[in-house]
């Protein structure tokens, strides 16, 4: 007999069927899963329930008493995900319930064995490896010396005085806004790649908060408009929704000075998708910079800037690094000025409230990344907490806190996982940073709820 685990969507389950059991006689193939599987309708004569909702240990003594002691000769595990995330209890049963083989099947159409005991399965090493960590760390954290109070507060963001420089004479299709402020190490290269771009037509506004560095001099090499604000109004928000009222294209691109195009059709990829009127905004993808990113915001980069675009109307993740937005759009809604950070996701959340999409656009790419002390991963998720829960997640401090917290041992692993699978940190090292800096990120999440 044959056991078809229904733990993943119909037609992944049916793919399995048809993949790994060509030949099998109908009544050589039963299904498990729970109450509400559509698959229970489709074969209601060769369906064992394990009862409602998730697979747990209560689900499997249910299922173990249905199967009367016959143990299939071979079970089959599809999986929603290609590297089979959270199947630990439904594997472990798989293994101790099957006389024979276990197949896992992948949404991709791959199979492999499952190998390996079924206690170790169920004991999960790595994870409680870096569990364990976690748990020293709590012990240890008032040691560690991370405290919110040294992170200074959003200030008013008042733009008191604005003085154009230099003025194009001919109405552009998209403005680009770069804020700086002391960025002479890149602003050349930034600027140099953004005057490439080719098939649009397009202005450049730079809004200085205060540079001492030679960036004004650097700028003033190329044909934009400089507006200078003093550095204590600043806030990101501030000089966006300054930049969004001198803008005289109808597209409002905002890029930071230190994120460097990828090539010359970058503002053409990210501009192009506006044309559908579902989409309120368009990010593009990040990509890190050699010698100037962190191990950690390299994983961060990674997993938030992929490959695939997509769209959104309920994750508000957004980055305006690298954006686009109509301009209508941002003068009717503008940005938070008295966020101090996240005032790109606090906006998103806002739109996406009113039922409008955000675009992730990969073949936008810019590079841009920070080469940032621990002390500062810590400050920038503080930061980011902090603003978050004081606008998009109001009332949601402990519920965030705890997920976080609950979330940090696999996050953990899979941050160890990326550093040895780049070659950026040994075996031993890794095992010891990754939970460290896991750590240290929760507590900016623990001090900005805290703070609350």
């Amino acid at each position: 007999m044959n056991l078809v685990f229904c733990s993943a969507r119909a037609e992944i389950v049916e793919a399995a069927v048809k993949t790994l059991l060509p030949d099998a006689m109908e009544d050589a193939v039963l299904f498990t899963g729970p109450d509400n599987s559509p698959l229970r309708r489709r074969y209601p004569n060769r369906f064992l329930s394990w009862g409602n909702g998730y697979f747990n240990w209560s689900a499997a003594m249910e299922l173990w008493s249905r199967l009367e002691g016959n143990a299939p000769t071979r079970s089959i595990l599809p999986l929603n995900n290609g590297e089979g995330e959270g199947y630990e209890k439904l594997r472990a049963f798989a293994r101790l319930v099957t006389r024979g083989e276990t197949t896992e099947f992948t949404p991709d159409g791959g199979a492999r064995p499952l190998t390996g005991g079924a206690l170790m399965l169920m004991v999960r090493p790595e994870e409680r490896w870096h569990a364990g960590i976690i748990t020293l760390l709590e012990l240890a954290r008032p040691l560690l010396g991370f405290s919110g109070k040294d992170v200074p507060a959003a200030m008013p963001c008042a733009v008191t005085e604005c003085a154009t420089v230099r003025e194009m004479e001919t109405a552009p299709d998209i403005s680009v806004v770069i804020r700086a402020f002391n960025e002479k190490e890149l602003l050349e290269k930034t600027l140099s790649m953004v005057m490439a771009q080719e098939g649009v037509r397009a202005e450049t506004i730079l809004i200085d908060s205060g540079s001492t560095d030679g960036t004004m001099e650097i700028a003033k090499k190329f044909p934009v408009r400089i507006f200078s604000i003093p550095k204590n109004s600043f806030s990101y928000g501030a000089a966006l929704n300054l930049g969004a009222r001198l803008a005289r294209g109808k597209t409002v691109v905002n890029l930071s000075a230190h994120a460097v195009p990828a090539d010359i059709r970058w503002l053409k990829e990210l501009t192009a998708p506006l044309a559908d009127a579902r989409i309120a905004a368009v990010y593009g993808r990040e990509l890190p910079m050699e010698r100037r990113c962190g191990h950690f915001e390299r994983k961060i980069l990674a997993d938030s800037f992929g490959e695939t675009p997509n769209e959104s109307s309920s994750n508000p993740f957004f980055s305006n690094a690298n954006s686009a937005v109509l301009k209508k759009l941002l003068i009717e809604l503008p940005f938070d000025e008295q966020a101090g950070w996240a005032e790109d996701q606090i906006w998103a959340y806002g739109v996406q409230k009113r039922g409008m999409t955000i675009r992730y656009q990969p073949a936008a790419a810019v590079h841009h990344s920070h080469n940032l002390s621990m002390a500062g991963n810590f400050a920038r998720c503080y930061k980011y907490h902090r603003a978050m829960f004081g606008g998009a997640w109001q009332g949601k401090e402990r519920e965030v806190q705890k997920a976080f917290r609950a979330r940090l041992a696999r996050r953990s692993l899979s941050f160890r996982r990326f550093l040895c699978a780049n070659r950026l940190m040994g075996t031993m090292g890794a095992a010891f940073y990754a939970p460290y800096c896991e750590f240290v990120n929760y507590l900016g999440c623990r001090e900005a709820a805290n703070g609350q």
